[in-house]
This record gives structure tokens, C-alpha cells and sequence, in this order.
């Protein structure tokens, strides 16, 4: 048997049936490459490990952690034994509609300044979905979404969150952590995922390490995948403070930790019109979730991070 080039990580906690269908689509759509499948699995009580085992044998190398020790610290604990080139870090609620490990990798070989890619996610529904940021949280960012992304489509067009181009996007910022493909000698280099983070950011962090190497990001329109985004958790209010727990940790952890305050206030101004929005055109569904989202944020900056800025 040949050494894979690639290595595909995936972390599963509780998603027996998406795991195996993502597990599916990667022996269904991917040729002409050869490559290793190895399932991190956090502790799962739904018989995750024995169906994969059952099915798919040796051909799916599952580690079984001991503990849910969240997204990013189970991709390290897959790296550890990869044997690829390169790292695909795949989430357990995604579909490859074709050969995108191929396309990533070949984009990989000929683009050495190109730290990690990513391809365009699509819902199940075949919209596009969200897939890059093309820049880095921050009060711009902030500033952006208050202004509903109008600067930065002047700047980027409609290619913020997703690539609608027919040519690849080089830029800083950030790719969905639902498919990213790194270098395993960068990833090691850079010192792998942040073992702070349990969930949210921790690629967002991970990839401005990348950057502040001096290496780029590129987003490749041709890689399809589809993303169940939410499928393998509910997004609800603990869901919502992990992200603005991580939220703050990032911006600690890039040494922006004077700029929270700000980034803060103007989450909430934007929340704030939000609402005001919503409820003024009748959608109380909309304005109900960015009343939990503002208020969710407002606790999260309070409890975790106001006595330090």
C-alpha cells in the first residue's frame, strides 16, 4: 500500500449517521490520489466508533479520545499520526460533491506561498454557504457587519464570505474550518491548533498564525462541498456563548485585547439595529434571535473579560 499524500481528519462527537456519510462521499468522489481517513472520535455515546469499525474495517482509522476534548484539539490528536503530505480537515456534516481532496492537494503542490486552502461550501439546498472571511475579526470587521457588509462588498465585490469567481482568491483572512487543507510541516511549524479554544475560533487563530508567517490563503471555486452547518450541534444559547467566549479569546490571544471594549460596543450597537429592523418589518423570529445574540454577547463580555481591558 502506497503512503498517503493526504491525511483526512475528521472529529465526531455524537454524529454516527453524518460521519458515515461524509465518510461515504470521500471513497465515492475521490480518485487518483491516495490518501488515509482518520476519525478522532470525542467520547461519543451513540455508537459511533463501532459503526464506522463495522463498516468501513481498517479502511477508517478511528481514535477513540477518552474525553470530548473539542474540535481543534482533536484534529491535533489526529495529526500526531498522519501519515500525508498535506492535513485535510474535514467536518463530520459535509458532502464532497466532487474531488475536491485532489483539487486542494494539486493547488497545494504548485503554490508554495499558499499556506492553506479551502474550497465553496453549499447547504443542502446546493446555495452557497458560508466558506471564507476574507479578513481577520476585528473592529473593521465589526464595522462591516453594522454597515450590513457594504464596504467590504465594494471592496470584494460579492466574494466575502464565498468565492462566486471562476479563479481562485489569494488573500488574509480566514477558511471555514469545515475543509481546510494545511501543510503538515506548517501546521507542526506554527504549533497546530491552540489547545485554549474548545470550539469556535480556534482556525480563525491558527490560520492568522499562518499569515503572520508571511504566507497567504486561497479560497479554489472549483472544490464543491456541501456543509450541514448546525447539524452536528444545536445552536443554542450555550453554543452562542462558546463562540463569544472563543470570540474574546481570539482577539486575546492576537494581542488586541485593548481593542475589545470597542469591538464590544459596537456588536452591540449592531444587535440593537438589528432588532429595531426586524420588529419594524414584522420578522419577530429575527428579532428574537438577535435579542439572545445580544444578550448572550453582553453576558459573555462581562463575566469573561471586563476586569482585563
Amino acid at each position: 500500500m502506497n503512503k498517503p499524500k493526504i491525511s483526512i481528519i475528521l472529529v465526531s462527537y455524537n454524529t454516527k449517521e453524518l460521519t458515515i456519510q461524509t465518510i461515504n462521499s470521500i471513497y465515492e468522489k475521490t480518485t487518483d490520489i491516495d490518501f488515509e481517513i482518520i476519525v478522532v472520535d470525542n467520547n461519543s455515546h451513540d455508537g459511533t466508533v463501532s459503526k464506522i469499525k463495522e463498516i468501513f474495517q481498517d479502511n477508517v482509522i478511528v481514535i477513540e479520545n477518552p474525553n470530548n476534548s473539542g474540535f481543534g484539539i482533536g484534529n491535533n490528536i489526529g495529526s500526531e499520526i498522519a501519515q500525508g503530505k498535506y492535513l485535510f480537515f474535514l467536518n463530520t456534516d459535509t458532502i464532497l460533491l466532487n474531488n475536491a481532496v485532489k483539487i486542494l492537494s494539486d493547488y497545494l503542490d504548485t503554490n508554495e506561498t499558499i499556506g492553506a486552502v479551502g474550497g465553496n461550501l453549499y447547504t443542502k439546498d446546493l446555495k452557497p454557504a458560508a466558506s471564507i472571511n476574507r479578513f481577520f475579526p476585528g473592529v473593521m470587521s465589526e464595522l462591516d457587519s453594522f454597515f450590513f457588509n457594504f464596504p467590504s462588498k465594494i471592496y470584494c465585490r460579492k466574494n466575502v464570505f464565498f468565492n462566486y469567481s471562476e479563479s481562485p482568491i489569494v488573500f488574509k483572512g480566514n477558511i471555514s474550518g469545515a475543509d481546510l487543507m494545511i501543510r503538515k510541516k506548517l501546521f507542526e511549524k506554527i504549533g497546530k491548533f491552540d489547545k485554549d479554544f474548545f470550539m469556535y475560533y480556534e482556525e480563525t487563530e491558527m490560520l492568522h498564525r499562518v499569515c503572520a508567517k508571511g504566507y497567504t490563503l486561497a479560497s479554489l471555486p472549483d472544490v464543491k462541498i456541501i456543509h450541514l452547518e448546525g447539524a452536528s450541534e444545536d445552536r443554542k444559547e450555550i453554543s452562542h456563548r462558546r463562540s463569544f467566549d472563543s470570540k474574546w479569546k481570539y482577539f486575546i490571544k492576537v494581542k488586541k485585547i485593548r481593542l475589545i471594549f470597542l469591538i464590544h460596543f459596537i456588536f452591540q450597537l449592531t444587535a440593537f439595529q438589528r432588532i429595531l429592523l426586524f420588529s419594524v418589518f414584522g420578522n419577530r423570529a429575527k428579532a428574537d434571535y438577535w435579542k439572545t445574540l445580544k444578550k448572550v454577547e453582553k453576558e459573555s463580555y462581562e463575566e469573561r473579560w471586563s476586569s482585563n481591558v
